[in-house]
């Protein structure tokens, strides 16, 4: 019984998770399998009619064609699903409430000395999503914000 309820939890995560790669790969397989058999129904039509052999060769060009922009737009529809689902940190809304304002000046490191360090983990602010972090000259917690909303006088 254990075994069934993992099973169906893993299947339901990878399907929460995953579902729009999933339907976009199935549409993406069955567009393939439906240009396959057009292009066999019009190879089988040739060779009983007897009519249209001159426009065989178009035909597999046709089919490669469609192939082509099938794949290229299934490559554009796959990866919009997939940048859809990545999320910075700059859009966690709950870390509106911790950024207060506050002077860049009074740093333990200058931005001088974060630049002229070389090492592999050194990276510029812009790659940095931690930055501003590392600026503010008094870190908060929620507790804290608690604590003065409670100190302000209230109307």
């Amino acid at each position: 019984m254990f075994q069934h309820i993992a099973r169906w939890t893993f299947l339901i995560t990878v399907w929460k998770k995953y579902k729009g790669q999933l339907l976009s790969t199935l549409a993406y397989l069955f567009a393939l399998l439906l240009v396959s058999l057009v292009h066999k129904d019009y190879l089988d039509y040739v060779a009983t009619a007897n009519e249209g052999q001159s426009f065989i060769a178009s035909s597999f060009f046709i089919k490669w064609i469609a192939y082509l922009a099938l794949t290229g737009f299934y490559i554009y529809i796959f990866s919009s699903f997939s940048k859809t689902k990545k999320q910075g940190h700059q859009n966690l809304s709950f870390l509106k409430k911790f950024a207060k304002t506050s002077n860049n000046t009074s740093t333990t490191f200058d931005n001088e000395e974060l630049k002229s360090k070389k090492g592999p983990h050194t990276k510029s602010n812009n790659e940095d999503p931690f930055s501003n972090i590392r600026n503010k000259s008094k870190l908060r917690s929620e507790a804290d914000l608690i604590i003065d909303s409670d100190e302000q006088p209230k109307n």
